[in-house]
């Protein structure tokens, strides 16, 4: 039976002081057995204290340790994106695990995220912000308060549940779940690698379990992170959101309506007054404009990649698109309506309808648009 290769990677800038005790916990906490083969990979970046040779005069005593050394220190994301491509490429792993040279990560709970890996998780996170998880009792408020806030608003932000514990970096995963998210990390420094490697698992619906461990702090040399590479990860969380409802088509046809709107104010006013066009007709002429308007945008942006490219094709789907757009108008119509009969014409029942009513219009407008303007795989 073939063994499952998994390589524990570990970061190293100037860990002199716990490099001996790091190696050590490890293979001892590694699990025995003939199911798997156990490899600690050091990538080092090129300590000053001599971090690299500790490592190399203990690789005569430990077979399955590894280290490779950066040419110049990039930060926590290229290091272990180096150790990564080494430990897939070059080593073959199967799975790999972060790990933080300084021990404050748990090593007697590697044996429960293979215990995961065999129920056939993906991607295995460790939690200090489940039950059994912890962090620090002698943590200052504000250091707390930071890691707490951080995890739960990035949470909030992605509207996401299923990670509770995004900035942290101990965590194991596939050689599968890496070929498709490494073009998708960002390199920043500190937690920003983290919640981009977690996003972009998320988003490709790999399989994702935690297990609570608790956090404790180093107890020797000094930490590289500080209170601005949190400000910087949660700067990317919305950046990263944006990003995500201006892909969503839904967002998109919305921000096209609202481009219509002010298209249609613009040549309501040419038309009525300026061109002394009566008012009936300057309204259906603008509602014309915006219609125009929409479908174009919505042709080359919210749905580009079904857009309609040939002559007769974009004729017909104008007319679909004209016959759909006036069909929202009257369900706006009849809803304000409708409610205006039952409810009372206050403003605040007029206002509350009439939101209601732009609601409904998107949706409905969306669906059609998708099902009968710009159906999937069918370009005219």
């Amino acid at each position: 039976m073939k063994k499952l290769k998994i390589v524990i990677i570990s970061p190293t800038y100037n860990e002199s002081e716990n490099i001996d005790k790091l190696v050590k916990v490890l293979f001892n906490s590694f699990p025995r057995g003939e199911k798997y083969e156990f490899h600690l990979l050091i990538v080092d970046g090129d300590s000053p204290d001599g971090t690299a040779d500790l490592v190399r005069r203990l690789i005569p005593k430990f077979s399955r340790l590894h280290i490779l050394v950066e040419r110049e220190k990039n930060g926590l994301g290229a290091a272990y994106i180096m150790g990564m491509d080494y430990a897939f490429d070059k080593m073959n792993a199967d799975y790999v695990f972060e790990f933080d040279a300084d021990l404050s990560h748990d090593a007697t709970k590697i044996r429960e995220f293979v215990e995961k890996i065999e129920e056939g998780y993906d991607l295995v996170l460790g939690t200090r912000y489940r039950n059994g998880g912890s962090i620090p009792k002698n943590w200052g408020f504000h250091r707390k308060i930071l890691s707490i806030l951080g995890n739960y608003f990035t949470r909030l932000i992605f509207f996401d549940s299923r990670i509770s514990d995004w900035t942290g970096g101990f965590k194991a995963l596939s050689k599968n779940v890496y070929g498709a998210v490494k073009g998708s990390v960002s390199l920043e420094k500190g937690y920003t690698f983290q919640i981009s490697l977690n996003k972009a698992a998320l988003d490709r619906n790999f399989k994702v379990a935690e297990v609570p461990f608790n956090f404790k702090d180093r107890e020797a040399g000094q930490s590289k992170l500080g209170a601005e590479y949190l400000f910087n990860a949660l700067t990317f969380v919305i950046k990263t959101r944006i990003k995500d409802l201006i892909s969503l088509t839904l967002f998109r046809v919305a921000i096209v309506g609202g481009v219509g709107s002010v298209v249609q104010l613009v040549f309501f006013t040419i038309f009525f007054k300026f061109l002394n066009i009566f008012h009936l007709l300057s309204v259906l002429l603008s509602i014309e404009c915006a219609i125009i308007s929409n479908f174009v945008l919505n042709n080359n942006f919210s749905f580009k990649r079904n857009k309609i490219l040939k002559g007769n094709g974009l004729l017909k789907g104008f007319f679909k698109f004209n016959s759909l757009s006036a069909g929202s108008v009257i369900v706006q119509m009849l809803i304000n309506s409708i409610g205006i009969r039952f409810l009372g014409d206050s403003t605040l029942v007029v206002y509350t309808l009439l939101v209601f009513g732009i609601l409904v219009g998107l949706i409905s407008n969306f669906y059609f648009y998708k099902n009968f303007v710009w159906k999937a795989g069918k370009k005219n």
